[in-house]
């Protein structure tokens, strides 16, 4: 009989940075692409917001689950149902790890920390809502694009901070 175990291992992961008009604003736009998408599809679609090009740092981060779509097109998926708990975790810390790096690179005289908006279409909602309610960073919002709040965030363990920003949701 089979014993099955879980191995922690490091991989790396694709990010895309745009800044406001070529210089640092002072903001930060995390955006998660839904499935079978990729972070340039991110921010793609980020860059469609009215003013965000004029006043935001847009970090588009992509799935560590990369595969190849019908097209061979390179695209992702945040997690599958199989090691769900460890997936989280392990996207929670990328998305940490990601925006910490961004935090890092702040230009002297920026606001420290600075404002962060998480954005997710779909699959990439859930992950806007992780980051926001479990990340390291605090959040200063969460714009969820026809994605549902993930269900291990309606009920938090005992101890466990609840730190929701505001949200917007969209749908249709």
């Amino acid at each position: 009989m089979a014993v099955e175990r879980r191995v922690a291992t490091q991989t790396h992961g694709r990010v895309l940075i745009e800044d406001a008009a070529g210089s640092f604003s002072g903001r930060l736009l995390v955006v998660f692409h839904g499935y079978k998408q990729n972070a340039d599809d991110a921010l793609e679609a980020a860059r469609s917001i009215p003013g965000v090009s004029a006043t935001w740092r847009t970090v588009a981060v992509q799935a560590l689950h990369r595969f190849y779509g019908s097209d061979q097109r390179i695209i992702a998926s945040w997690m599958t149902r199989q090691d769900r708990d460890e997936a989280i975790e392990d996207n929670v810390a990328y998305v940490d790890r990601v925006v910490r790096e961004e935090i890092d690179r702040l230009p002297a005289g920026s606001p420290h920390p600075p404002p962060i908006v998480f954005m997710g279409f779909s699959q990439g909602a859930s992950m806007a809502y992780r980051a926001a309610v479990l990340g390291s960073h605090r959040s200063s919002g969460v714009i969820a694009l026809a994605g549902d709040i993930p269900p291990e965030l309606t009920i938090m363990p005992d101890g466990h901070p609840q730190r929701w920003p505001s949200v917007l949701i969209g749908v249709g």
